[in-house]
Formats: C-alpha cells, sequence, structure tokens
C-alpha cells in the first residue's frame, strides 16, 4: 500500500495512512453530510492497510469535534482495531481530547472499555 492522504477541510478530518512509519492518522473536526461514504472508503484503506506486516502501528486521532453520524462509523473503526488486535497485531491508539470537550473523552473511553481495546488518552496541546 502507499501513503494515503486526505487534508482537512472544515468539516472533514485530514487522515493520513504511512505503512513505512506504521501510522495512521485522523484529526479535525468530523462532520461531513456523507459520512457513510467517507468513513467506509476510510476502513477500506484500513483494510487495505493491514493487508501487510507491520511490526507496530501507532493510531492516532485528534477530532476535536466530531457529529453522531461520525461517531456510529467511529465505532466501526474501532471495531476493526480490535479485529486487527485480536488477530495479534501490534495497535498503540492514542486519542487526544480537549479538556472542554467532555463528550470527546467520554466516547473514547466508553468504546474503548466496551470493544475492550487499550487507548491512551492524552491532552491535546
Amino acid at each position: 500500500m502507499d501513503r494515503f492522504f486526505i487534508d482537512a477541510s472544515a468539516k472533514m478530518p485530514m487522515v493520513l495512512i504511512d505503512p513505512e512509519k506504521g501510522l495512521i492518522e485522523i484529526a479535525g473536526n468530523s462532520i461531513p453530510e456523507d459520512a457513510g461514504s467517507f468513513y467506509r472508503m476510510l476502513i477500506a484503506k484500513v483494510e487495505e492497510y493491514f493487508i501487510e506486516d507491520h511490526p507496530f502501528t501507532n493510531v492516532n486521532i485528534d477530532l476535536k469535534y466530531f457529529n453522531t453520524s461520525t461517531a456510529k462509523w467511529l465505532i466501526s473503526l474501532f471495531r476493526l482495531f480490535k479485529k486487527y488486535s485480536d488477530e495479534g497485531k501490534q495497535l498503540f491508539i492514542k486519542w487526544y481530547y480537549d479538556e472542554e470537550n467532555d463528550e470527546n473523552c467520554e466516547f473514547a473511553t466508553d468504546y474503548c472499555k466496551l470493544l475492550n481495546i487499550p487507548i491512551r488518552l492524552l491532552k491535546a496541546s
């Protein structure tokens, strides 16, 4: 898989999938009009990434704001991470949150506990 990059816009997050660095990043706002189309494409790219062997994968999520439609797709993305973790892939997930946005932090905590995925919560700088 080649490096995959989407630049952020006011409504769409930046996405970087870099196989050489073992890195998946999602950052910015996620309030797309068609979350399904965007996140189906993202999930397909993540699946493509995991076809190859990687000694480890760092997943960095730094979403400033996301809507309920995005939240549903994030659950699918976390399920995918869980699947690959259960298959023995080493994933290190970091979720960056703003202290003023408790809901963002709660979302990450709740769904990672529900799916039993280790996550590191970090205050965004």
